[in-house]
């Protein structure tokens, strides 16, 4: 596994824990822009797989991160066992660019993707309860980089010339 791969999923969720907000499978995580959620998704060992999907918008192009555990939580000792994890456009049609690193087993998932612009994306999970019985439920996290617009050139050129305008007008007064 790459140690950058793996500290960058760390400081995801740290993030995502300072935040304090939770999703839980089949909720949207509203818009994401420069920020992260944890995502929590809950299963019983009755169920033969899962497929849950967690929504969450950007205003631009950019980059996205998800991170996994196998681990389970809760009381009965459940655990889980990732056979999908993708990130997708709102059809469910998987990112360019998108792919996903299995960092062996119990350590979890890793997936990254480019945002092509604007619009409502979907982290995608499937799998299986492993172990144990009753249920319990496996965290995750999300988290985007969206950077600022830049600027077009013409858009400067504007501004220089309201700046100029406003010094003449500016000049016109003191000599007047």
């Amino acid at each position: 596994m790459n140690i950058k791969h793996a500290l960058g999923g760390f400081a995801l969720v740290a993030s995502a824990a300072s935040f304090g907000q939770i999703v839980t499978q089949g909720n949207s995580a509203g818009v994401l822009d420069n920020r992260s959620v944890i995502l929590a998704g809950l299963h019983t060992t009755d169920e033969l797989g899962f497929i849950d999907i967690f929504e969450f918008s950007v205003t631009g192009p950019g980059v996205a991160l998800a991170q996994f555990s196998d681990a389970g939580f809760g009381d009965d000792g459940v655990g889980f066992q990732f056979n999908t994890v993708l990130l997708a456009d709102s059809a469910n049609v998987p990112l360019l660019g998108s792919f996903s690193v299995d960092t062996n087993g119990a350590d979890g998932w890793l997936v990254f993707a480019d945002l092509p612009g604007a619009g409502t994306y979907r982290v995608i999970t499937g799998g299986a309860v492993t172990h144990g019985p009753g249920a319990g439920y496996y965290l995750g996290a999300v988290g985007t980089l969206v950077p600022a617009a830049v600027p077009e050139p013409a858009s400067y050129g504007l501004m220089l010339l309201g700046l100029g305008v406003i010094g003449w007008v500016a000049r016109r007064k003191i000599d007047a």
